[in-house]
């Protein structure tokens, strides 16, 4: 087996992040495990940044500067995977923070259980200049999932936030490289995390989730350019039915859908129907009502949706998931003004 002198490597893009870089960069050079890197890659900062990122690097040895045209998160991030020496890949954005532990721990996990992926908990951060609206932890169960088992427990993993970011976990570089996986460059402004976590589990790893929480996860409002519209959002909500299916197309899709039918609905109008109702609504939404009935129109005719989604009892979804199941009430009765009344308030509440 190879011996690697670089243990982890840690892939940041970086773009205009102002304050923020200096906390993220320094919570993943703090950390316990040293036999590490950094790679920075800057797309075409113009605030500074790029500079700062040089500055780094001439005061640590294990950080490595890739300066780019700006070509978006997911150019940049491949761009580091193709010069990334680590046995081990992890992620970060450029405004969040490394908590203590995170490599050492998740790497010895990895090591001692022969994974390929480790998924640890974090925590989401909202806030509003600094002002802090709400702060929520995701744990899991410390559990290891081998081959056949990640995709049957796909659904399960993916709604507990276990698969839907790239920056809570580490990867085995080998795994991710001899697959071939990489950021596709299609999503602009999200999703690209649950598109590169479906290929991932599409190649049957071996997967385990850590019950510790190592990562903070900032939502800066009016900073993120996620929380901003754009039309590939859209896209990307009304194509996960027909990625989903692409993923667990090596497991037996029609047993997964079957064993988890409740799931099942609850993750489609989490990932479709919820969020392409919540993007239809922003206020930057420039769509008439015509235009947003004709794209939600679109879910009732996807063939890549099970029929079993149309037959879910709405009982039994309001008893797993109270707002789902109103929201499933209406969006089957194609009540769409209620639909975009529910999120209003949702925004409002900042709750649902």
């Amino acid at each position: 087996m190879e011996n690697y002198s670089v243990k982890i490597s840690v892939i940041m893009p970086v773009y205009n992040s102002g304050e923020y870089l200096k906390t993220a960069v320094e919570s993943i050079l703090s950390q316990s495990l040293r036999e590490i890197e950094l790679i920075l890659v800057d797309d075409g900062s113009t605030d500074g940044s790029s500079e700062r990122c040089d500055e780094f690097a001439t005061s640590d040895e294990r950080v490595k500067v890739i300066h780019q045209k700006n070509a978006g998160i997911c150019a940049a991030r491949n761009v580091a995977l193709r010069i990334a020496k680590g046995e081990y890949l992890a992620f970060s954005d450029h405004d969040d923070e490394y908590l203590p532990g995170l490599l050492e721990d998740s790497l010895n996990f990895a090591l001692e259980n022969h994974l390929d992926i480790v998924k640890y908990g974090h925590n989401v951060v909202k806030i509003r200049g600094r002002k802090l609206i709400e702060s929520r932890a995701v744990h899991f169960e410390t559990k290891e999932y081998y081959k056949e088992c990640v995709g049957d427990n796909y659904i399960k993993l993916f709604l507990q936030g276990a698969l839907t970011c790239v920056w809570d976990g580490i990867y085995r570089r080998h795994f991710i490289i001899s697959k071939n996986i990489q950021f596709d460059t299609f999503f602009t402004s999200g999703g690209e995390d649950v598109d590169f976590m479906g290929k991932i589990i599409s190649c049957q790893p071996n997967l385990g989730t850590l019950s510790k929480v190592f990562y903070n996860h900032y939502i800066r409002l009016g900073f993120s350019t996620s929380t901003k519209f754009n039309e590939n959002k859209i896209l990307s909500s009304l194509s996960f039915p027909r990625r989903f299916f692409q993923y667990l197309t090596p497991y037996d899709f029609r047993k997964i859908v079957d064993d988890n039918s409740l799931l099942y609905v609850k993750l489609l109008m989490y990932e479709t129907v919820g969020n392409a109702i919540n993007i239809l609504n922003s206020s930057q939404c420039p769509y008439n009502f015509k235009k947003k009935r004709e794209l939600l129109d679109l879910i009732y005719v996807d063939k890549y949706i099970d029929h079993s989604f149309f037959k879910c009892s709405n009982y039994d979804l309001l008893k797993n998931s109270f707002s789902y199941g109103i929201l499933y009430f209406l969006f089957k009765r194609r009540m769409y003004h209620f639909c975009f009344a529910l999120y209003t308030i949702r925004s409002i509440s900042g709750k649902f």
